[in-house]
């Protein structure tokens, strides 16, 4: 054992410790780098010196190393003892069947890396010299296909990223490899006729590597009558080795680019469809991998072929055989499309849809066709069916999960078909719904009946329920909403008929006499069937139907809400329906106590008896109930409920459309006794969320009457210890109070704004851990929260607050934090504040000079330096779509600011400007253009102009 072997065996024994290991390792990288350690290797690889497998690889390692990294820095003599290593190798132990598979793929690998680099020009005897013998020693015939593999994987294979210098080089291996092609196919031809079913691996390899190659080679080389017959005998054998390489071979012929005329020529002479009809009916075993390599095979000859017929003139012969050829194929498709295996059904589906497509471009010209399309609808239709006996409907496994995505592309198909031919589909949906009350129909059938028809809503085009319309589905659909199906149980049949129920709510609209029979599907089985899933989805349908249905509920209201109530109860219920689902629930109790036929104080009972024990409860453990909790399981469940409450308030309130109908039901007491109580709850941070949430709504249900609520929202959020979150959150708020109310909110603004201002500046002036990814993105919503809210106070016409008394001592340190907001890198953010100095000069300087003292001044000495200086800045992007915006507003600025000031803004800007520093030419030229009058068909010139100015500062 020398020192080489002992290092690859210190480098595998798991024992060797970590500092062996480290050595080895350092080790065997010098004998990849070191001179002539790689002539070593070879030698005693190929001499049986090394007799471990573990070292024999070790040995490849490093000549592959070389070959990679160093071949071209290697002297001739040395380049001639690597290929005659190699070909001693050849001869000497590849012939013999007791070399392991691990190192015959090693030296093909390392012989394909060879010949990368040195055929043709230094070995251009290569391919003879491997496939010699092949056909009288099975050993080399093996290890020939095995380098051929490695060959294909090494220069050809599309699927491995390369450089455009390997590309090209590769490019000229495979024109090298053309001039000696014969060589390799006589090759593969001895292979298949000599090893045939005698060895099945060696002959499916092979004829693997025929179909890999196929695709860049000359086919005249293979498509001949002496090299294809084998091929042709080996679909009629049971052996899977022989007739699968066979399917490949095939599919590698048609798969290869041609013009239209030979592609057609070539399909018929290999008369594919015969072969693919005779193969699967000769099957007489369950192998469906076969059948599946058949049903590709006839896909990809169908797609070409219909390739080939579309790039070929109509009514010419070569048109008309190859439509011929393709209704031949198109048969042996709808075979395979109705396998009961859906695997190989699917695998026909993209030929299918190519299909339909064509027909849709040169429409129904022949009636087979039409018969071709109806089959189609039919298959698709019938292979839609669940498996009656083995489908978990609630619990799909990988197997089923795949039936249902095979379903959405049988779906795709029908859609297709409804554009290529509307009235088909509906004449096969009429014969759909003619069965539903078939009482025979099993829970299968009658669930793809329901599934067929919801699906048409999806494939025909236009409204189709629509007053005044044809309405083409209203029998069908009506058909389904009267059916067995709504009183069905199975979980599939009754999810269905929700489905239809809801696509087409707008039947019931106009045929209110079925709302009785779809109520009762709902409140019956839907919402309180044993699947979860089905409960939850009726849960979302049913919220969907009652808000467009609302109108039409009236007499079933008491009837509903008695259904709902165990549903509803805060406890209960819980055991039913989880509380997303009966948050749906609460959400359409809201619509239906507002029904406008309902007495106020019909309604108001309604809101009380839904609302006010869970308002009770809030209030409970809020003030009692959570202090006294032990464990944590106790306190999730106080929390769990907690925010439960506080959405169905939220989720309840969306019944009530406006500040009149809330007065009109009674209902404004109890929901500010709810926002009361919410608003204590501020403090515990996991409800934060969902009271703000609340807070929003109701700011939209109170309207003006939201405003008192304010201050003590923000009183409670200034004894917080977690202030920047919410903080920003409550300034969300406000900015849509304001956006709302606009200069209605200027007193509640003047209270708000002083403790405002000093929590918010104080928060953004605070020093923070910059590390901290989730703090700095805290900090950037809530400045940017911040300017959009003072923008927004100013736009609203409520900037008489920000000069009030009690806001005065503020306004500096509110103008400066805008100054900054000028200035930042953070694009959103100058906008919205160059938009409020824009608007504030607007509003505070007139024909007079400053409405508030200071502010002209304060415009001159901080605001256009600061904007200037920003857009002068070389880290601002002139390049950026957002900073654009802010060049644009800055300009806009600008122009406010002279037609405001005139004559003192252009003496301040002629003083200005060259401090930046600006050339004189740059300042006249912008002073001028700011004096040009806008022109109205170009608003962005002055933006432009100020653009090329600071481009041409930059360069110069």
């Amino acid at each position: 054992m020398d020192e080489f072997e002992q290092t690859v065996l210190a480098l595998n024994n798991p024992e060797s410790t970590a500092d062996l290991r480290s050595q080895a390792l350092a080790l065997f990288d010098q004998y990849k780098r070191a001179g002539d350690a790689w002539v070593v290797c070879a030698r005693n690889f190929v001499s049986g010196f090394y007799q471990e497998e573990i070292t024999l690889s070790a040995c490849v390692q490093v000549i592959e190393a070389v070959v990679q990294e160093r071949i071209a820095t290697l002297d001739e003599p040395h380049r001639v003892f690597l290929r005659d290593f190699l070909r001693a190798w050849l001869q000497d132990k590849a012939a013999s069947p007791a070399q392991s598979a691990g190192i015959r793929n090693k030296m093909a690998h390392l012989f394909a890396l060879v010949f990368a680099r040195e055929f043709p020009a230094a070995w251009p005897s290569f391919f003879q010299d491997i496939s010699a013998a092949v056909t009288t020693n099975a050993p080399l015939a093996d290890f020939f296909l095995r380098v051929m593999l490695a060959i294909d994987e090494e220069v050809v294979d599309r699927d491995i990223e390369r450089t455009s210098d390997a590309t090209t080089h590769n490019s000229g291996l495979k024109d090298s490899m053309r001039l000696v092609m014969a060589t390799i196919c006589e090759a593969w031809h001895g292979i298949i006729t000599t090893y045939g079913a005698s060895s099945p691996a060696i002959t499916g390899t092979c004829l693997r590597c025929i179909s890999l190659y196929t695709a860049w080679i000359d086919i005249s080389f293979v498509a001949h009558e002496r090299f294809l017959t084998p091929i042709f005998q080996f679909f009629e054998t049971p052996t899977p080795e022989l007739r699968d390489g066979a399917c490949d071979c095939l599919a590698g012929l048609v798969n290869k680019g041609m013009p239209p005329q030979n592609k057609i020529q070539l399909i018929r002479s290999l008369q594919i469809p015969e072969r693919l009809s005779l193969a699967k009916a000769s099957l007489r075993d369950n192998t469906n991998d076969f059948l599946l390599r058949l049903a590709r095979l006839c896909n990809n000859t169908a797609i070409a072929t219909l390739s080939a017929l579309t790039k070929l003139t109509a009514g010419t012969t070569e048109h008309s055989e190859a439509l011929a050829l393709l209704e031949q194929i198109v048969q042996l498709i709808l075979s395979f499309f109705n396998s009961e295996d859906n695997t190989v059904s699917d695998a026909v589906a993209e030929f299918v849809r190519d299909y339909l497509h064509y027909l849709k471009l040169t429409g129904l010209v022949l009636p087979v066709q039409r018969d071709d399309v109806q089959n189609i609808l039919q298959i698709s239709v019938m292979k839609m069916k669940y498996d009656a006996n083995s489908f978990d409907f609630n619990e799909p496994d990988e197997e089923e999960e795949a039936f249902l995505q095979y379903r959405e592309n049988l779906k795709t198909i029908v859609c297709n078909i409804a554009q290529l031919d509307s009235g088909l589909v509906l004449a096969f949906g009429r014969s759909v719904a003619a069965a539903l009350d078939n009482p025979a129909l099993s829970f299968t059938d009658l669930e793809v009946a329901v599934h067929y028809i919801f699906i048409l809503g999806e494939a025909l085009p236009g409204p189709h329920l629509t007053e005044g319309s044809s309405m083409v589905l209203e029998p069908l659909v009506g058909a389904v909403i009267a059916s067995a199906a709504s009183a069905h149980t199975h979980s599939a049949v009754l999810s269905e008929y929700f489905e239809v129920v809801a696509r087409f709510h707008r039947y019931l609209s106009l045929h209110v006499e079925h709302i009785p029979t779809v109520l009762n599907a709902f409140l019956s089985r839907g919402l309180c069937h044993p699947s979860p899933a089905l409960r939850s989805r009726a849960a979302y349908q049913f919220l969907a139907v009652v808000r467009v249905l609302t109108a039409h509920l009236r007499p079933y209201v008491s009837m509903i809400f008695a259904a709902l109530a165990p549903l509803l109860a805060p406890d209960a219920s819980r055991k039913i329906l989880p509380p997303a689902d009966q948050l749906s629930l609460y959400e359409a109790a809201g619509y239906l106590a507002t029904v406008e036929s309902l007495a106020p104080q019909e309604k108001l009972q309604l809101f009380v008896s839904l609302l006010t024990p869970l308002l009770d409860r809030y209030t409970t453990i809020i003030s009692r109930d959570l202090a006294t909790a032990r464990d944590i399981r106790t306190q999730d469940q106080y929390f769990d409920f907690l925010s439960f409450a506080i959405s169905a308030f939220t989720r309840i309130s969306k019944g009530i459309p406006s500040p009149d109908a809330l007065d009109a039901c009674g209902c404004r007491p109890l929901f500010e006794r709810a926002a009361e109580c919410f608003i204590a709850g501020l403090r515990l941070a996991r409800i934060r969320g969902d009271i703000f949430t609340f807070l929003h709504r109701l700011a939209v249900l109170l309207g003006v009457g939201f405003l008192p609520v304010l201050p003590s929202v923000l009183d409670v959020v200034a004894t917080l210890d977690d202030r920047l979150e919410v903080m920003k959150v409550f300034v969300q708020l406000l900015n849509q109070v304001v956006s709302k109310h606009r200069d209605a909110s200027v007193a509640v603004l003047v209270r708000l704004l002083p403790t405002l201002f000093t929590l918010v500046f104080g928060l953004l002036r605070q020093s923070y851990d910059e590390a901290d990814p989730n703090t700095r993105a805290d900090v950037l919503e809530l400045r940017r929260s911040w300017f959009l809210f003072i923008h927004t106070t100013v736009a609203a016409n409520a900037s008489a607050a920000l000069v009030a008394p009690e806001t005065q001592p503020f306004l500096n340190d509110l103008m400066m934090l805008e100054m900054e907001g000028c200035q930042t890198a953070d694009p959103q953010s100058q906008k919205l504040c160059v938009l409020v100095f824009r608007r504030l000069v607007q509003l505070w300087i007139g024909p007079q000079g400053s409405t508030v003292p200071g502010f002209a001044d304060f415009v001159f000495s901080h605001v256009i330096p600061g904007c200037m200086r920003g857009c002068f800045d070389r880290a601002f992007n002139l390049g950026d779509s957002q900073t654009w915006l802010v060049l644009t507003e800055v300009t806009n600025f600008l122009r406010t600011v002279y037609e405001r000031l005139g004559a003192p803004c252009l003496e301040y800007l002629n003083l200005f400007l060259p401090t930046l520093p600006l050339h004189p030419t740059l300042v006249r030229e912008l002073l001028e253009g700011l004096q040009r009058p806008e022109n109205p068909q170009d608003r962005g010139a002055l933006a432009k102009l100020l653009k090329s100015v600071i481009t041409r500062s930059r360069m110069s």
